[in-house]
């Protein structure tokens, strides 16, 4: 009986994967991960479908070989993930992505461009998280700028919350029920997420972490209000598409008493040759961000219509 070939493994995998549900999708997951680099051109050729569920599923197998291969392959595939027009299949390419050993500046561009308004908030909440980890202070003013998109939310249903009641005259424990109930809203957890990730990057304490949720209004007016005293400190989009902030060059030292000096009697001096006139020179404008890299304003832009959201599969 001749043996099975690793080809003909991957070729039933992938069937499972597109076709499959339950355990043997589960199984074809696990085996097109484990399989790594050979997986990676099937997942390719699934991305040109049509059917979002099947690039989905396409993003999550590449996104598992990029976490568990680290594999540099998997990249291309998944930046044009993170550029899909589905939400999900976006939020799992950028998981895939700041998985590999990329460079910081890279790997900021990535966390920039997921705090824009256009991303569905989780994939905000990933990325605040993944500034955090990798302490990427440059990514503060977009942490607060999606901060404040969120916080209008927050306060429209903290407000169903707390409307007809007297908080001053709850009782303790109804209080602490009600406090629990309101935290455990997505929206306020990653209010909280993004605010204290935020806080801990530039080292300042403005209470996304400690305060109820009805007064998380406060901790973002006090955000915004340092980041309006330190934003020449920040990179903009433009300096950030193009490598970064660029230094301020340093100022003339003061001529040393030997320059200065007169020279003595009979001492020649150097002969001042005539300079020759600077030719004007035209400055170049400044080349705009490539489309490739992050273009974002500073401030938020309006919002855009919401995103079909897709459920990532169970692995």
């Amino acid at each position: 009986m001749a043996q099975e070939s690793p080809g003909d493994d991957l070729s039933e995998a992938i069937g499972n994967l597109v076709g499959g549900s339950g355990k043997p999708y589960a199984d074809a997951q696990e085996t097109l991960i484990k399989a790594g680099g050979p997986a990676i051109e099937a997942m390719i050729r699934l991305l040109r479908n049509e059917n979002p569920l099947v690039r989905l599923k396409a993003a999550t197998v590449l996104a598992g070989i990029a976490a568990e291969k680290k594999a540099l392959e998997a990249k291309a595939p998944l930046m044009k993930c993170f550029k899909d027009a589905n939400p999900g299949i976006r939020h799992v390419g950028l998981k895939g992505l700041l998985s590999l050993n990329l460079a910081k500046q890279e790997t900021l561009r990535l966390v920039v461009q997921a705090l824009n308004e256009k991303e569905p908030v989780p994939t905000q909440l990933f990325a605040a998280e993944a500034a955090k980890k990798a302490k990427l202070r440059e990514a503060t003013p977009w942490l607060v700028d999606a901060a404040s998109r969120i916080s209008p939310k927050v306060a429209r249903l903290v407000e169903e919350f707390i409307k007809d009641i007297d908080l001053v005259e709850m009782p303790g424990r109804e209080l602490k029920r009600l406090s629990e109930k309101i935290e455990s809203v997505p929206l306020v957890y990653s209010l909280r997420i993004i605010g204290t990730s935020a806080e801990s990057l530039v080292g300042e304490e403005w209470g996304f972490g400690s305060v109820p949720a009805w007064e998380l209004r406060v901790c973002l007016e006090r955000a915004k209000g340092w980041m309006d005293a330190h934003r020449d400190e920040f990179p903009s989009a433009v300096e950030l598409a193009m490598g970064g902030k660029p230094e301020k060059p340093e100022k003339p030292g003061k001529p040393t008493p030997s320059e200065t000096k007169p020279a003595a009697a009979g001492e020649s001096t150097p002969s001042e040759e005539p300079v020759p006139p600077e030719k004007e020179v035209e400055t170049p404008e400044k080349p705009a961000a490539s489309e490739k890299e992050v273009e974002m304003p500073r401030k938020p832009p309006e919002a855009a219509p919401a995103a079909e959201e897709t459920t990532t599969p169970a692995s």
